[in-house]
């Protein structure tokens, strides 16, 4: 660039690119540092260092080019003694074992120590201390491509061992998957042999009570105790379907009110439930998941509503969706918490005066997302409402 630009211009370049570069070997330096955990004092050092630039860049534009650059070239000189001060004595090694993007400290000693004699050779004669040799013409060159060697050998070695602890991490995951997945297939078998169990035994148990003589009282508490057990087996193996998604949704059409008859005739009281129900609402969906859904919400407003209360269930189709709601009357002490009411083994305090798992909400609020409705809970002073919102696709009259 003899042709476009001075002389004068071209040196000034060349020196501002000297410094420039120096500028650069520190702040590698520093983010290299950055996950070694240095204490405080050798934090500040790094800081000190670095404000030097700056003023080498003053220094240059205000005429003192020739100190400007002496100073660097001693920085350039001290630096690398200062690192290799740090990987002897400033490192804790004992807390970065674990750590793989850490090098090992003979490699980072070996690194450092090569680094300084490299600066030393180039640095010493230019600094004066010492007579030119053939490489002092050259030194800047030979300077830049050594130290570049050294740091990039560094680099890589840093990449390789990032590069394995990765594919010995995604191994690990990989089993862990593998194991996890075993645990929930015999978590799984465990549970359908418990639950075919507990159904035979209570098979046995109600056979029994039906031949006993109990009084009419009696025989209610001890069926009403069957049933709650059986409904909680019923609900832990469906969570457990849910949870290994096993649960496939088999499309049917039927009319939503014979759907909600059936479904209130099985309730422990079917006659507190009262039905207002379009017979001409038909409903395409998964029928075996809405009885699971209906049961669940009705068993729930019947057992935990006021006593001898009336069940209120309505379906209508409400800005194109078919909304179904069940509403029991309760006591504001013993309101559902709305930020709960759909967590898992979630069970109010009062609630444990009844047999229950606390997964019939939790279960029946996916479910409804898998037949890509929407469960809300809707209380309104003393009444609780459970709100079911179908998709349009999924109603029709």
């Amino acid at each position: 660039f003899t042709d476009q630009f001075s002389p004068a211009f071209l040196d000034r370049t060349l020196s501002l690119l000297v410094i420039l570069s120096s500028a650069s070997a520190i702040w590698f330096h520093i983010e290299f540092f950055r996950d070694y955990q240095l204490n405080r004092l050798l934090k500040i050092g790094f800081a000190l260092l670095a404000i030097i630039f700056p003023i080498e860049l003053i220094m240059m534009w205000s005429g003192y080019l020739t100190q400007a650059l002496e100073i660097n070239m001693a920085l350039i000189l001290f630096v690398p003694i200062y690192m290799l001060f740090i990987t002897l004595f400033g490192i804790r090694w004992d807390q970065l074992q674990d750590k793989v993007y850490i090098l090992p400290r003979p490699s980072l000693i070996f690194f450092h120590a090569i680094y300084v004699g490299i600066v030393v050779l180039v640095a010493i004669p230019s600094l004066g201390l010492s007579g030119a040799t053939e490489l002092a013409p050259h030194s800047v060159l030979v300077h830049g491509v050594v130290t570049g060697l050294a740091l990039l050998m560094m680099l890589m070695y840093r990449s390789k061992r990032i590069q394995q602890k990765s594919l010995i991490d995604v191994a690990i995951a990989h089993q862990e998957v593998l194991n996890e997945k075993r645990q929930r297939e015999e978590q799984g078998h465990f549970l359908e042999m418990l639950t075919h169990e507990f159904k035979t035994s209570l098979a046995v148990l109600r056979m029994a009570i039906g031949t006993a003589q109990l009084g009419s009282k009696e025989a209610r508490y001890a069926e009403q105790a069957i049933q709650g057990m059986n409904d909680v087996i019923e609900r832990c193996g469906q969570v457990q379907a849910l949870a290994d998604q096993k649960i496939a949704v088999e499309w049917s059409k039927c009319h939503l009110n014979e759907l909600l008859a059936e479904v209130i005739e099985r309730c422990r009281e079917p006659g507190r439930v009262v039905l207002d129900c379009d017979s001409a609402l038909m409903i395409k969906s998964d029928l075996k998941l809405l009885k699971i859904i209906f049961a669940n919400l009705i068993d729930n407003a019947i057992k935990y509503g006021a006593l001898k209360s009336p069940v209120k269930v309505t379906a209508k189709l409400d800005r194109k969706k078919l909304c179904i709601v069940v509403s029991n009357g309760a006591h504001k002490a013993r309101m559902p918490d709305p930020a709960m009411v759909f967590t898992k083994y979630y069970r109010a305090p009062w609630a444990h005066e009844q047999v229950g798992s606390g997964l019939g909400l939790y279960l029946i609020s996916q479910l409804s997302k898998i037949l890509g409705g929407e469960l809300r809970y809707l209380p309104q002073d003393q009444e609780v409402n459970f709100k079911l919102c179908l998709k349009p696709s999924t109603s029709s009259l």
